[in-house]
């Protein structure tokens, strides 16, 4: 019984054998003959840059913390206009504001629960900064004083949120050879404080040259020479 068994498997194996059937090929990644990856996984790994590019463009819009203003620009291929606004996102300064097309914060409105409150808040601020300035039209020129700060408010920036009211830190990148300052701004709390790089500040910062050299002023003069020798060294 027991050779009987051993005929029967031997002759199955052969039958298979001489069928021309293949093993099964073990599971991962396909590739062609030139070790190419396969037209499937090829699609497989496009959709998923598709989809990390919308993931991005998602916390594009969800990171957004304020509307600052608006403005209507015109498209200079097709000459049709469009309304444009400003934003300024989390973790940023306000020297980092950005504009962003109307249709493109109306469409993340609906996804991002946070964004439309605070869509909602800039309505309101306009509705009201509107009325303010219509009495004061009809009072006669009263509250102008009011309206005027209003209008220094530009692109609906407190100046004191552009105002380096102290330096805290610098730190100096041997390789790019770039400064950066972590900047406490005078109208915001020392939780808000940002780095920032050292030409953008000496440009668009009010006030920073004069927080720079008083931070320096304040250090030991041992990290002042060591910086400058790092400096010098990099230089060479």
């Amino acid at each position: 019984e027991q050779a009987s068994r051993t005929t029967r498997a031997t002759a199955v194996v052969q039958e298979s054998s001489e069928s021309g059937e293949e093993e099964p090929e073990e599971l991962g990644t396909s590739y062609d003959e030139e070790g190419t990856e396969s037209e499937d996984e090829s699609s497989r790994s496009e959709a998923e840059g598709d989809d990390s590019d919308e993931e991005e463009e998602e916390d594009k819009y969800a990171s957004i913390e304020c509307i600052l203003t608006s403005r209507v620009v015109e498209d200079a291929e097709t000459g049709r206009k469009r309304k444009e606004f400003l934003v300024k996102r989390k973790g940023d300064s306000f020297l980092h504001t950005a504009w962003e097309p109307e249709d493109a914060i109306k469409a993340a409105r609906r996804l991002h629960t946070g964004l439309n409150v605070r869509y909602r808040k800039y309505l309101e601020k306009k509705k009201a900064e509107k009325r303010r300035k219509r009495l004061a039209e009809e009072a006669g020129g009263a509250g102008g004083a009011e309206a005027g700060l209003i209008a220094e408010f530009k692109n609906g920036i407190d100046p004191g949120c552009l105002t380096a009211q102290r330096v805290l830190a610098e730190k100096y990148n041997k390789v790019t050879r770039e400064r950066t300052f972590l900047v406490k701004w005078k109208a915001l709390p020392y939780a808000s404080a940002t780095w920032e790089e050292e030409g953008l500040c000496s440009k668009e910062a009010i006030g920073f040259e004069a927080a720079k050299e008083a931070f320096r002023g304040l250090r030991p003069i041992y990290e002042v020479a060591e910086e400058a020798i790092a400096g010098a060294g990099a230089g060479a």
